[in-house]
């Protein structure tokens, strides 16, 4: 097996990690004062209806083909549908960017956990650095944050997403065994 140092764990429920829950819940207060960029609108998407729209979002900026791994990783997991949200941006008319999450069963001292695993998470170039990741990832966390299905967010950031991630109140909780 291999030991991957650069993932972040986050609890989703307050029973799980205080402390991550906590960086979370006052990253969302503060952000929920801040006036974002108008012309940006960001919404949960329809997996289904914005299919041509996520898979040309990850064709730009994460170097996949448009339908790599789409329905599988969107809407053929045996574990449900990923859900993800979509930035539009009003001027052009276009969707910009997107972060999503794929539901997965891991098993944490022999007992099963659901969990979401982020990933696809990109804007493109001409409209990073105006708020709107971070904008992205609140909208995202806001909606999961709480839900009694799932127990952790695993992530596996690179390196100009991780930043962006502890930024958003995550905290390392611990490794992950790959194998």
């Amino acid at each position: 097996f291999a030991v991957n140092p650069g993932c972040i764990l986050i609890a989703l429920r307050f029973d799980i990690e205080d402390k991550a829950m906590k960086n979370i819940s006052e990253f969302l207060h503060k952000l929920d004062k801040i006036r974002f960029n108008s012309n940006y609108l960001v919404h949960k998407a329809d997996i289904e209806k914005l299919r041509s729209d996520i898979s040309a979002i990850r064709a730009r900026n994460l170097k996949v083909g448009l339908m790599d791994n789409y329905l599988w990783k969107y809407e053929s997991s045996p574990y449900g549908n990923a859900e993800c949200w979509v930035a539009f941006h009003k001027p052009s008319e276009k969707y910009i960017g997107a972060a999503s999450l794929y539901p997965r069963v891991v098993y944490v001292k022999g007992e099963s956990q659901n969990i979401w695993v982020a990933g696809d998470f990109s804007v493109d170039k001409d409209h990073r650095g105006t708020g709107l990741s971070i904008r992205i990832l609140l909208d995202m966390w806001k909606a999961i944050l709480g839900d009694e299905k799932y127990s952790w967010l695993y992530s596996v950031p690179n390196l100009k997403s991780k930043p962006l991630l502890y930024k958003g109140g995550a905290i390392k909780l611990g490794s992950h065994n790959k194998y």
